[in-house]
């Protein structure tokens, strides 16, 4: 009897673990794309980021030089230096859906929080291009400083910074009226611009003065290297006061610090073109904390959004360091395309 009552026990156990609904799977790490700009051979490299492997190449147009995505990952923005114009990837087909016209050799591209307006710097012809991204089509045209290169918008939105190479400052312009608000100080040869999330602060970087950039061909980073030494190019960070309206610090990084990303762990990571490597900078103390050799001339970073690595174009070897953001070191080398500057994560 005893051996019955276990069987059927046994049963009922098994069948109702049958009828129990299944667990629920895991949830997976959501997978991410890297696009990497290679100038030089007028081309985007899509890399994996789960295998640090380039899955496609792109063909965007001529010279590509800025890049940035839509919030919601749909659509690639790439500036196209030769052909004065932003064209618009879609990142499903990797096909080209459209194509924008900007001022006189675009660089930058930064696009709002909603998705709705994207801001390019032009060169050649000392503006910047305000873009409409649902109708795809020009509002206006802003004059600012001399030869701008880099651009941001604040978290909110509400202003727009580009950074003016040659006029050696920061043009803040007001989002909503679309007009000059006022123009900041930034240094000899400004070039890259990160801004803190509460929107007081711009950290930006720069080549130094305009000899120390003799022989350079616009933002492509090639030149003259020894009179580059000779005229002692920059080595400073500036912190702008954006309130203030001054520079509140400088922070002495690597040879021509051209770009700068911050990161929500309160490091700032800057690129130094003439050193090639990278400094790690504490926003707190505004000290820097590693310094971390990459490839040769590197150009462009981009954190992940979970903030564990941080990735660096190097425009002379070719291809993308991956740094682990804890250890600071350099995990992983990416070969890209010829020429490798802007980065955009998706």
């Amino acid at each position: 009897m005893r051996i019955i009552m276990g069987f059927l026990a046994l049963s009922l156990a098994l069948w109702l673990a049958g009828c129990a609904p299944a667990a629920a799977p895991q949830a997976l790490p959501v997978a991410s794309k890297l696009y990497v700009v290679n100038e030089d051979s007028d081309s985007i490299s899509v890399v994996d980021t789960a295998t640090s492997l380039v899955v496609a190449t792109l063909q965007p147009g001529r010279r590509p030089q800025g890049i940035a995505t839509s919030p919601d990952g749909k659509s690639l923005f790439v500036t196209l230096g030769d052909e004065n114009q932003v064209a618009v990837l879609d990142t499903t087909t990797n096909k080209i859906a459209a194509t924008m016209a900007a001022g006189k050799d675009p660089q930058a591209i930064a696009v709002t929080g909603d998705g709705r307006r994207a801001y390019v710097t032009n060169y050649e012809s000392n503006d910047v291009t305000v873009l409409d991204l649902e109708s795809r089509k020009p509002l206006a045209a802003i004059q600012v400083g001399t030869n701008p290169q880099a651009i941001a918008v604040s978290a909110n939105g509400a202003m727009v910074y580009a950074v003016n190479l040659r006029s050696n400052s920061v043009t803040a312009i007001d989002s909503a009226t679309g007009k000059v608000k006022s123009t900041l100080p930034a240094g000899e040869g400004p070039y890259g611009i990160a801004l803190t999330a509460d929107g007081k602060y711009a950290y930006v970087g720069g080549h130094g003065s305009a000899g120390g950039m003799s022989g350079m061909k616009g933002m492509d980073g090639t030149g003259n290297k020894e009179a580059m030494q000779k005229a002692g190019p920059n080595k400073d960070v500036r912190v702008i006061d954006l309130e203030a309206k001054q520079i509140a610090a400088t922070i002495t990084c690597g040879v021509m610090p051209v770009a700068i990303a911050l990161a929500a762990d309160g490091k700032a990571y800057v690129v130094n073109h003439g050193s090639n490597e990278v400094s790690v900078v504490d926003t707190a103390s505004r000290k820097v904390v590693a310094t971390i050799p990459v490839g040769k001339n590197p150009y462009g970073v981009v954190i992940s959004k979970d903030g564990r690595h941080v990735y660096v174009s190097n425009r002379d070897s070719n291809e993308v360091s991956v740094i682990d953001s804890n250890s600071l070191k350099v995990v992983a080398g990416i070969p890209v395309g010829q020429g490798p500057r802007g980065l955009a994560l998706k």
